[in-house]
């Protein structure tokens, strides 16, 4: 089955912070450490996941990492309009790989070839997502 969190974001961003706490390397630095902070739990939780009809308690551990993703992105305040963007996006995407989940353990209880097919087509769009949004967040935050 495909992954739901094949990109971790890795971008080096310019050296550091100078002045307040609210320049665009800053809030990009928060976003992406926000995201990176639970990029190891959710592959673990997804590679779980994957073998759910073995361990049911699986998707449990599932949504309990997307929802502490969730929490902490959604607790964080952007000033900068395309990081808060990205954030949502990201929030959005975190949704979907909630709601995929869910179908991926349906379709392990079920025997239609179509419903499994449908959620690894879906499972495979949300990683494309994944990785649009990775590629935005790391073109912006790498810019002048």
């Amino acid at each position: 089955m495909t992954r739901l969190f094949p990109a971790l974001i890795s971008s080096t961003l310019l050296a550091a912070t100078v002045g307040g706490c609210d320049t665009k390397v800053d809030q990009c630095n928060r976003l992406i450490n926000a995201v990176n902070n639970h990029a190891a739990t959710l592959a673990d939780a997804n590679n779980k996941l994957q073998k759910v009809k073995e361990n049911p308690a699986a998707a449990d551990e599932f949504a309990a990492s997307i929802k502490a993703a969730n929490d902490e992105l959604a607790a964080l305040k952007f000033k900068d309009e395309a990081v808060a963007g990205f954030a949502n996006d990201y929030l959005s995407m975190l949704a979907q790989a909630d709601g995929i989940g869910k179908r991926v353990v349906e379709a392990t209880k079920s025997t239609d070839a179509n419903l499994q097919k449908q959620v690894m087509d879906d499972a495979r769009e949300m990683a494309k997502l994944e990785e649009t949004i990775v590629s935005k967040v790391n073109a912006y935050c790498q810019g002048q």
